[in-house]
């Protein structure tokens, strides 16, 4: 999981674009990449802000990140295969 605003004024979009790709072995970031697509498959999740903060949103418990569940509760159910 990746979160970004849209208009950040400090790290381009592109960039983390760049980065989620990679990791499912869609583009090659910065000249590296990866040995195999990651799994699950890397998101991004795009905010509709321009500012740098994005973490608040993001770390907000009552904030669904995906399937109806928050950050904190998608970090503790997954694990390394």
């Amino acid at each position: 999981m990746a979160f970004h605003n849209s208009g950040d004024p400090v790290a381009a979009l592109a960039n983390e674009k760049g980065w989620v790709g990679k990791v499912n072995l869609v583009s090659n970031a910065d000249g590296y990449t990866c040995s195999q697509a990651g799994v699950p498959a890397a998101r991004l999740t795009i905010y509709q802000s321009n500012t740098h903060e994005g973490w608040t949103l993001t770390y907000d418990t009552n904030t669904q990140i995906t399937s109806g569940v928050n950050a904190f509760q998608w970090l503790l159910s997954n694990k390394k295969p």
